[in-house]
């Protein structure tokens, strides 16, 4: 009964959502089942054990014999109990969705359509008005907003339809525009993810798409209408750039401080992270930029303290990781080991030896020159591609401040991994990054102590390959290299 599908909704239930199933039970448009004296029993008796012990084996055995006492088991009987079981515990959780306060315009729209049906539209047109009312007073344009405002337009225009006196324009321009704006305000944000997919992944980009891309275009009066779409434009139309600039990021943090009124959580949310990963952008093409780490930094942290870092109460480990990283580039040593242990029990996808915890700390223990700490928490190896790689360069910084006898072969095989990997594991630039910091490494163990014109090559070649990953560590390497001569 374990893997069944009612055993498994009835997992996700509270348990006072689950005794409240007892109430829609004796309700017939519910529970209206051939089997529906048995359907509360089945749940009773599952809530219980599963209360009991949310691990427990739920016997098919017992739950027979609970439901029907002395009586002779027969073939198929319990399981039908537990379809419908299931069907009524799958209506009951679909009342409780539609119900839930963040749908109440659908709850009133859908009402209001009733009452045409049924011959009330005086009381209709009350509830549309009320909805026009709600739908001007609403500052902040959610995801469904100009949804809503669609559905008001088309039911004006359905009324004025059925009593078209031959004058007007019934409402369809209205119409047209609160479409048009639904579908840039759905469009964009796909739009958008695409191409920061194709920035950090190896994406096939088909010739269909790259049109769509470069022809898209958005009115103006739809970009007056809704500071959420002129937000989305503006990072589109940084997204379409080859380079991202320092510019850039201030430009939308600005406006994100402009319009921040106007959004709503889930909005500010999305955009901050664009912001962020726009910082890492610009970084990764200028890492000299150091400005930007305390930028980061501290969006970071403001992110954090607002919950725009969790999803669900969770942190994804590529957050936890940029965190913990850019707040030790930042030298803010103590703050990343307060975070590192604070939010430890709260990871998303978190295994048994916790892999994801211990490169976090390891990046701290690096930070503060406990490099023979460092090396003892990088984990082997990780499911996710960024923790991977980072650890292997991690475990090559460790050895080379520890003049390890072993660098030269973690170097080899670091360079094996990266050419024979996936390309659709590592797009080519991440590649081609990960591979100038083994060479420019490889090249560093290479070089005599006191070799002058040796030095001078190395700095110069550096300052070329600012593509490099870890490039702020290669250039404090190389200068100590110059100040040894």
């Amino acid at each position: 009964m374990r893997e069944s599908q009612l055993v498994e909704l009835l997992t996700v239930l509270s348990p006072s959502e689950r005794l409240q199933l007892k109430e829609y039970a004796a309700i017939p448009h519910f529970n209206g089942g051939t089997r529906r004296n048995y359907v509360w029993p089945l749940l009773e008796w599952c809530h219980y054990h599963l209360s009991e012990n949310s691990d427990a084996d739920l016997h098919p055995s017992e739950a027979y014999n609970y439901l029907f006492p002395d009586e002779t088991p027969v073939e198929g009987k319990l399981e039908k109990v537990m379809v419908d079981a299931q069907k009524f515990v799958r209506t009951v959780m679909h009342t409780w969705y539609y119900l839930r306060s963040e749908n109440e315009f659908q709850q009133m729209y859908d009402l209001s359509e009733v009452l045409r049906q049924r011959g009330l539209e005086p009381r209709q047109v009350q509830i549309l008005n009320r909805l026009e009312k709600q739908q001007r007073d609403t500052l902040q344009h959610h995801q469904y907003y100009f949804h809503q405002q669609y559905l008001l337009e088309h039911a004006i225009f359905d009324r004025e339809s059925l009593y078209n006196k031959r004058k007007g324009d019934l409402n369809i321009p209205k119409v047209l525009d609160a479409l048009e704006s639904h579908r840039h305000l759905n469009e964009l944000p796909l739009l958008n993810v695409y191409l920061l997919q194709k920035r950090i992944s190896s994406l096939e980009v088909t010739g269909r798409m790259q049109t769509y891309i470069d022809s898209y275009t958005i009115p103006e009066h739809v970009l007056d209408a809704s500071p959420r779409i002129r937000v989305q434009f503006t990072i589109y139309c940084m997204l379409v750039k080859d380079q991202l600039e320092s510019a850039d990021a201030q430009h939308l943090f600005e406006m994100l401080l402009k319009y921040e009124e106007y959004m709503d959580a889930d909005a500010l949310q999305q955009f901050y992270t664009y912001l962020r990963n726009f910082c890492v952008m610009i970084l990764l093409d200028n890492p000299e930029a150091e400005g930007i780490y305390e930028v980061l930094s501290s969006l970071y942290r403001d992110n954090l303290d607002r919950g725009f870092l969790h999803h669900e109460g969770k942190l994804h480990p590529s957050r936890y990781l940029a965190v913990s990283e850019y707040a030790a580039r930042a030298k803010q040593h103590d703050w990343a080991l307060d975070f590192i242990e604070k939010y430890r029990d709260e990871l998303i996808g978190e295994n048994e030896t916790r892999d994801i915890y211990r490169l976090n700390m390891a990046y701290y223990l690096f930070g503060v020159g406990r490099f023979d700490e460092c090396l003892g928490q990088i984990p082997d190896t990780s499911p996710y591609t960024d923790y991977l790689i980072a650890g292997k360069r991690l475990e090559i910084k460790c050895m080379y401040e520890l003049n390890h006898e072993l660098l030269p072969f973690r170097l080899d095989a670091f360079r094996v991994f990266l050419s024979r990997t996936s390309h659709k594991m590592i797009p080519d630039h991440i590649r081609q990054k990960n591979m100038e910091f083994v060479n420019m490494v490889a090249q560093f163990i290479a070089s005599v102590k006191g070799d002058r014109d040796r030095s001078a090559r190395l700095m110069e070649r550096l300052r070329e390959k600012k593509q490099a990953f870890e490039w702020l560590w290669l250039a404090e390497k190389a200068r100590e290299m110059e100040s040894r001569r």
